[in-house]
């Protein structure tokens, strides 16, 4: 996202992670002022998180690979408040 989207440059009213994107969408239109004019389906039926956890899709990653990437991302986790330790502490 820090790539993509410029997060420092750019003055976002709100930023929402995709995981929490179902819970969001009241927050979302009520400060956007579009209650009742629009519609947003919340958590797409095929989001991995509905079936699985998300640690679940990385358990089968190298250690050095999962360092490789957070290394790379890591702008990103600091903005999400993600953390490396629950990826590389179940190996």
């Amino acid at each position: 996202m820090d790539f993509e989207c410029s997060p420092c440059f750019v003055d976002y009213t709100i930023v929402t992670k995709q995981e929490t994107s179902s819970t969001d969408t009241e927050f979302v239109t009520e400060r956007a002022q579009l209650k009742g004019l629009t519609h947003l389906p919340g958590q797409y039926s095929d989001s991995p998180l509905l079936s699985s956890g998300l640690i679940d899709f990385y358990k089968d990653i190298p250690e050095e690979i999962i360092k490789k990437l957070y290394k790379i991302y890591f702008v990103d986790f600091l903005l999400f408040g993600y953390a490396i330790d629950e990826f590389h502490s179940n190996k």
